[in-house]
């Protein structure tokens, strides 16, 4: 129907941390392509998992297809669990120690935490070139300066990512850098 097609377009929001019958009910109703989580949602890894499962049941009960369970994870400054989860260093600090081989490793171990707490989709890495140190909103969230070290460090990310079971979702565009 046109209504799940709209649905289908859509990553909607919840406003808690675990499933109520009025959150059940509107997912149910609109059916939405996935669930992204804010910082007010998210407690620990545990939680996340409990959450995660019943949002996929209830959605499957309606016979909606199988969600996107999506968060902002990307290291020290952009991190939405309160405990039990690793906080990795900010990507600019991650690229200043100079071994790409890190943005793997860390992209995978990331990638296993956010799969065990029921997640399949991750907004990261930034992807952005650093071109304006007074950038605010991403200047330590970037890998640098540079496109070529910034494309292999996020290049890194990715399959780390998606070794993990994680789809990741490169951002922004058009950009807060280049």
């Amino acid at each position: 129907t046109p209504e799940e097609k709209i649905g289908q377009l859509i990553i909607a929001g919840v406003p808690d941390t675990e499933m109520s019958a009025e959150t059940c009910l509107s997912l149910q109703e609109r059916a939405p392509a996935g669930i992204t989580f804010q910082w007010y949602n998210v407690i620990n890894p545990e939680q996340m998992r409990v959450y995660t499962a019943a949002l996929q049941d209830c959605l499957a009960e309606a016979g909606a297809p199988p969600p996107f369970l999506t968060l902002a994870h990307e290291g020290e400054y952009v991190q939405r669990f309160n405990e039990g989860a690793t906080s990795f260093p900010a990507a600019l600090t991650m690229s200043a120690a100079g071994d790409p081989q890190n943005g793997y490793r860390i992209g995978r171990a990331a990638g296993q935490e956010l799969a065990y707490s029921g997640l399949n989709m991750v907004l990261a890495p930034v992807a952005d070139v650093l071109l304006n140190y007074d950038n605010e909103v991403v200047h330590l969230r970037t890998f640098g300066d540079s496109p070529e070290l910034v494309s292999e460090y996020v290049a890194g990310f990715v399959r780390g990512y998606l070794e993990s079971g994680m789809m990741p979702v490169l951002k922004h565009f058009p950009g807060h850098g280049g």
